[in-house]
Parts: C-alpha cells; sequence; structure tokens
C-alpha cells in the first residue's frame, strides 16, 4: 500500500487485504494531510478522525483490530514531543493536557479491548492480532515512556490473545521475540521493561521459579510496577489458583512493601480471599506482613480486625504505644461491640501517660479518655469496678489542683 497521497479512498479499500504496517501507512497519509502540524491534542484529534473518515465497511472482528491501530497510532502521536526532546528530563515529562489526553486514549483502547474478538486457528484476523502485537512490543521497548504501551501489551494479551489461543507455545514464541528485542534494548528502564514482559510469559508458562526472579531483578519503585504485581495475582485470583496465589503473595510481599494505600488493601484481599479458601496459609499471611512492616502496618491492623483478633491487635497498639484519641471514634466499634474488654488497658495507659504531663491540655485529654472508660464499663455492666477506680484515681492525684477542676468540668466527680 504506497503512502505517497490520498486523494480518494483507493488505499482505504484495500484495508482487508493489507498488513497492518501497511494501514500505518495509510495513517501516516492521514496525518500528513492534516493542516495543523504542530503535534498537540488538537492534531492528534484531527489525524484520528481523518483515519476514522477513510475506514470502510469492514467485517466485525477486522474493524475492531482496525480501531485499536488507529487508537495506537493516534496514542504514539500524543508522546512524540517528549520523546523528541534533547534532554533527558523533557524526554520523560509530559504536559498535562497530552497527560489527560494519554489518559482518555488508554480508556478508549481499554474499551475496544474489552469487546471479544473469537479467534479461530486459520482466520486472517489473528494475522493482524499478532502485526498489532508486534508493533506494540517495539513501541513499549523503544520509547522513553514505556509504560504506555506496556499497559496495552498486558491488555491485549488478557482480552483479545490468552482466551483465545489453544496451546502455551505462543508464549515461548513470544519470548523468543523478546529476546531479540532485548539485544537492542540498552536503558535500564528498558532492560526491566523487557524483564517484565519476560516475567508474564513465564507466569503463563507455569515457570513461576523464573517469573519470581525476573520479577525481583525489574524491581523498582513505581506504581507501574506495583500495579503489575497485582495484575499477576488478579489472574491467580480469577482463575481461583489458591495454592498457586499463596506462593506468590508470600514471595512478592517485600517487593510490594509501599506507601501506596490503594497496593497494599488489593494485596491484603489476596491474602484474605487466599485465607478463606486455604486456612492452613493463615500464619504464612501474618509472618509475610509482619516482614513487611511498616509498610503494611494498615492492611496488618485492619486484617486483625476482619479475622476478628481483637487481643492480637490491642498487643500490636500497645507495644507501639499508640494514643486512643488518635483513632476515630468508628474505628474501635468493632472492639467496643465484641470486645470491650481489651479496650480498658488501652485507654488506661494512655490517661496515666496523660496525667504524668503535668499540663492542662494533657488533663483535658485525659478526662476525655475517663469519659470513654465510663461508657466502656457500664457497657461491660462494670459499674462498682468503675467507681472504685475513679475513687482511686481522684485520691491518688487529689494534689494536682488543675486535674481536679478538669474532672468537675467534665462532671466525673463532683
Amino acid at each position: 500500500m504506497p503512502a505517497n497521497h490520498i486523494d480518494d479512498n483507493q488505499w482505504a479499500m484495500r484495508i482487508p487485504e493489507s498488513s497492518v504496517s501497511e494501514w500505518h501507512d495509510l495513517f501516516d497519509l492521514c496525518a500528513t494531510a492534516t493542516d495543523n502540524k504542530t503535534i498537540n491534542i488538537r492534531y492528534v484529534e484531527s489525524v484520528l478522525k481523518a483515519i476514522q473518515d477513510i475506514k470502510p465497511k469492514l467485517e466485525p472482528g477486522l474493524g475492531l483490530i482496525y480501531d485499536l491501530n488507529a487508537a495506537l497510532y493516534s496514542l504514539k502521536l500524543l508522546i512524540q514531543p517528549a520523546q523528541s526532546s534533547t534532554t533527558a528530563y523533557h524526554a520523560n515529562f509530559m504536559g498535562y493536557y497530552n497527560s489527560t489526553a494519554i489518559r482518555e486514549m488508554h480508556e478508549s483502547i481499554e474499551q475496544i479491548l474489552i469487546q471479544p474478538l473469537p479467534l479461530g486457528p486459520e482466520q486472517q484476523e489473528w494475522t493482524w492480532v499478532m502485526q498489532t502485537l508486534d508493533f506494540i512490543r517495539n513501541e513499549m521497548l523503544n520509547e522513553q515512556q514505556s509504560h504506555i504501551f506496556g499497559n496495552v501489551y498486558y491488555q491485549l494479551w488478557l482480552t483479545w490473545i490468552v482466551p483465545n489461543i489453544k496451546d502455551k507455545s505462543i508464549f515461548s514464541r513470544e519470548l523468543e521475540l523478546l529476546e531479540q528485542a532485548g539485544k537492542s534494548t540498552g536503558s535500564s528502564a528498558k532492560q526491566k521493561t523487557l524483564m517484565l514482559s519476560q516475567c508474564w510469559m513465564y507466569y503463563h508458562l507455569s515457570d513461576d521459579r523464573t517469573a519470581l526472579k525476573l520479577l525481583g531483578q525489574a524491581e523498582e519503585n513505581t506504581k507501574d510496577y506495583y500495579i503489575f504485581i497485582l495484575n499477576i495475582l488478579g489472574l491467580m485470583l480469577t482463575e481461583q489458583d489458591w495454592s498457586r496465589l499463596s506462593e506468590w503473595l508470600v514471595a512478592v510481599g517485600p517487593l510490594l512493601a509501599c506507601r501506596y494505600k490503594d497496593i497494599m488493601n488489593s494485596y491484603a484481599i489476596c491474602w484474605s480471599k487466599t485465607v478463606e479458601q486455604l486456612p492452613t496459609c493463615e500464619d504464612r499471611m501474618w509472618s509475610t506482613l509482619r516482614e513487611m512492616l511498616p509498610y503494611s502496618e494498615y492492611i496488618y491492623e485492619q486484617l486483625m480486625i476482619e479475622r476478628e483478633q481483637w487481643r492480637q491487635w490491642m498487643d500490636y497498639q500497645l507495644s507501639n504505644r499508640r494514643d486512643p484519641l488518635n483513632f476515630r471514634a468508628t474505628d474501635l466499634k468493632p472492639l467496643e461491640k465484641n470486645a470491650p474488654e481489651v479496650l480498658l488497658p488501652f485507654y488506661h495507659q494512655a490517661v496515666e501517660r496523660y496525667v504524668l504531663e503535668k499540663n492542662r491540655d494533657s488533663y483535658k485529654r485525659a478526662v476525655k479518655l475517663l469519659k470513654r472508660l465510663s461508657k466502656l464499663y457500664a457497657k461491660m455492666k462494670s459499674t462498682t469496678r468503675w467507681e472504685q477506680f475513679l475513687d482511686s484515681f481522684t485520691s491518688k492525684h487529689s494534689r494536682l489542683r488543675a486535674l481536679q477542676e478538669e474532672l468537675r468540668k467534665g462532671k466525673l466527680i463532683p
């Protein structure tokens, strides 16, 4: 399909007979024919419209593959301003509007890919899909913004390729292509992108040892890296491969130790569902989460609450000298309802610490906690114990005039 002019739709009509690379030649013609030559969002939108305008009536499967390539071509145009920069800083910087447009283009690509594309072994669509994969792989391994095409690479595998394959030879073939492409992949970032792609293939070949080794070698503190790991865990969750998932959860725990709350929450959900199916894994879950502290602290505590391990939760708070006033009332509701007695030492110790500070503000905080203690004892139907404690407390600190005043203000003593 020559790419020199488009006086009419003669080349467009040959789309069903052409390769994906020839489609992109046609897209180049559309880009050349667009009036505005400054690469910005409006230009990309105009190019995409021109590409869609010349699209003839196609079979549904071919139409989807064509639309995907049109979106991929537009995605490549969007990142060109950053790629063309001569400095490392600008090569990794993208303006707000372009970043927004890229997110929207990713959403458009996702909407295309979630549509089913049944593929038989002899269908021509397979050839176009694999040629599209070649294009995405090349962009992923050769562009500075590798994660932009990396996301699409894995989506294509998940939605159109994996559901249609009959054997695993396609993963071995992809490994060979990745290895070949990797010979010209120089930068550290690109090498990590390559290792993650290989990890994905080895996972699907059930070679977890090699997959996890590559995952560790590619380790980096980026959200894209953590999402990649969660996507693999999500596959096992969907397949309900609990035994395999438990092994991966232990192995990737140290790699996932990060301060992204949503990432850690997703990791915790994987553990919860696994332990529900394999209760014998619970000890491994707790030991893994302890090794991930302090990053796992939030989910560690949440899982103890979820699993009604009230005393263990309280022991953890006491050992870390936590202040009850730093918790919202709703945070402690499950304990007040199910095990109010475990909150007693939590409040009592905090009251004593505040009193030892010997200032008005601390006394006010102590009184606030004493009011909570009064309600707890009442809930436990231990009002006599509460009265005995309060008498002893008041007598012990009778010389602290400011504290006595705050106790009266709080209506704890007459």
